[in-house]
């Protein structure tokens, strides 16, 4: 999995299959909606954390950003460049972080900080390069993930 934020990899067609919080704005593509997810402020239960990580300047105008600001009333204390990198983080710390709620489960000892006035709905979408519509192996997966995320 390659993070790309700006979709530079996907719109070349050097990316097979990407998962997407809003539809690709360039290359030629096919694009499906496959379901949503939830982003916010995480950390550990138990935990009440006074600093947290966001993601790199580059993402500041993103509604999660905004929140993590909103919530904290400064910006992070640490910047990372992926969601999966703010977890580590996160698990080692005790900081919060923001985050989609299918990295931080409640059963697996994660809550959501500030209730739902700190969190948003996102569609998720999947998009592949359309040179490779008739690639069997990608459609094997494709359909995969569209059978998993759509439960």
């Amino acid at each position: 999995m390659i993070s790309d934020p700006f979709g530079k990899r996907l719109g070349e067609g050097k990316v097979d299959l990407s998962l997407l919080v809003e539809p690709p704005s360039f290359g030629r593509h096919l694009v499906q909606k496959v379901g949503k997810t939830i982003d916010g402020i995480f950390c550990k239960k138990g935990t009440i954390p006074d600093k947290w990580i966001g993601l790199d300047r580059s993402l500041d105008d993103t509604k999660v950003m905004k929140m993590g600001r909103a919530y904290f009333g400064k910006d992070p204390d640490l910047r990372l460049s992926n969601l999966s990198l703010i977890k580590e983080i996160l698990d080692e710390s005790g900081w919060a972080g923001v985050g989609m709620d299918v990295l931080y489960p409640e059963n697996e000892g994660y809550q959501k900080l500030g209730g739902e006035a700190f969190c948003s709905e996102l569609d998720v979408w999947l998009s592949y390069h359309e040179t490779r519509r008739h690639d069997k192996a990608l459609q094997i997966v494709r359909d995969f993930l569209i059978c998993a995320l759509r439960g």
